[in-house]
């Protein structure tokens, strides 16, 4: 049986509830929300939507540069999560230090990711909607996840490089001090 310390469940728990969140908001088309002669607008990443007094209609549409670039920021996010989770996988059955190195590691370029995405999106549109803000709560939960990873990493139960197991041990002192 594979007993998954405490620390990577919380980072694979944190992961996930990213993961959705970024998910959700990377295909949703409320990015930006606005209000035309025609009614309300919604864009996305991969769609624009028109609600009128007739109905609604979403299109999918031929994207700028700046969009572009978001979207293959996003898009690499949306792999790096699952990239991450395999990785923690095999980190949990093999206790290979440099799979779990390598998590680490890519949690933190999955946030620069994201927040690339976000600001190249944010510095070309206004009116910021809720699929934006999910993708943003995707990025924290992931740094979370990543700071989990390191305090993981930097208590150290068991290592295995190259093969060799090794351990790292801590000494505890206590000092028992009696006043009279």
């Amino acid at each position: 049986m594979l007993v998954v310390p405490f620390y990577i469940k919380l980072a694979l728990g944190f992961l996930l509830a990213g993961f959705v969140f970024h998910l959700i908001g990377f295909t949703t088309p409320y990015w930006t929300v606005y209000d035309s002669i025609y009614g309300s607008v919604n864009n996305g990443l991969w769609t624009s939507c028109w609600y009128t007094r007739n109905g609604h209609s979403c299109h999918s549409y031929t994207a700028n540069t700046t969009i572009n670039a978001v979207r293959a920021f996003e898009v690499l996010a949306f792999l790096m999560f699952i990239a991450i989770v395999v990785l923690l996988i095999i980190y949990l059955s093999t206790l290979r230090t440099n799979l779990q190195l390598a998590s680490i590691i890519c949690t933190f370029i999955l946030v620069a990711f994201i927040i690339l995405g976000a600001i190249i999106y944010g510095s070309e549109s206004s009116n910021l909607h809720w699929s934006f803000a999910l993708c943003i709560i995707g990025a924290i939960l992931a740094f979370v996840a990543g700071i989990l990873l390191i305090i993981y990493r930097m208590r150290g139960v068991t290592m295995v490089t190259g093969g060799a197991s090794t351990t790292r041990t801590t000494r505890t002192v206590t000092t028992t001090v009696t006043v009279r």
